[in-house]
């Protein structure tokens, strides 16, 4: 890529919610380091897909193709915390795939820290369920099925397989907006097929290890 940037922060995003896509690239364009200097990052806005995960797969390797070290695959409703990316830069580098603290942003309340209704001090002092708004170092991605609620569950697999530590960040702070817009139900049909998906996924990635 022309950029110096090491990271791209990729996420889908369909019509209508056009504002808070915007609101998502100005939080990760107003990024600093602990220097105060501007965190240098690239954005992908991805249009046409019809799950995270689809988009997920796409994003990470083009990432990938185009020389960037990390990826962050993120979702148009969501916003960067001061900080949020020099912390998952610095988690990366280190070796850990960081787990996000995510609060609502209409009540700032917590929704996770890798734990549902958790929050945890520190950078990386505790191993937690999953990650969530994956940050991942582009060599640890392998394609996961194109679903889309389970999606963050399905990479988490995959770093599980590869022994690569999902820890609580608490500098890799997110605000999650709940756009209704283009929202798919999380319950249903889709939601039903998915959770089958993603289970036969796991088996599988459980059995490759770290062959995968």
């Amino acid at each position: 890529h022309a950029s110096t940037a090491r990271m791209v922060v990729a996420y889908p995003t369909v019509p209508g919610r056009e504002a808070s896509a915007d609101r998502l690239d100005a939080s990760v364009f107003a990024q600093t380091c602990e220097s105060g200097r501007r965190f240098d990052v690239d954005v992908l806005r991805q249009t046409g897909y019809a799950t995270c995960g689809a988009a997920w797969n796409d994003a990470a390797a083009w990432a990938a193709a185009s020389g960037y070290a990390h990826v962050v695959l993120a979702a148009d409703d969501l916003e960067c915390g001061a900080g949020c990316l020099a912390a998952a830069a610095t988690a990366l580098d280190t070796g850990w795939a960081p787990s996000a603290l995510i609060l609502t942003g209409a009540t700032m309340g917590v929704e996770s820290h890798g734990d549902w209704g958790r929050i945890y001090d520190g950078e990386g002092d505790v191993a937690v369920s999953m990650t969530r708004i994956p940050a991942l170092r582009v060599d640890w991605w392998r394609p996961i099925p194109p679903i889309h609620y389970w999606s963050d569950n399905a990479v988490t697999a995959v770093l599980r397989a590869l022994d690569v530590p999902v820890l609580a960040s608490r500098g890799y702070a997110w605000l999650h907006h709940w756009e209704q817009a283009g929202r798919i139900s999380g319950t249903g049909e889709q939601a039903s097929r998915e959770r089958d998906e993603y289970a036969a996924f796991e088996r599988h990635t459980i059995n490759l290890g770290a062959s995968l």
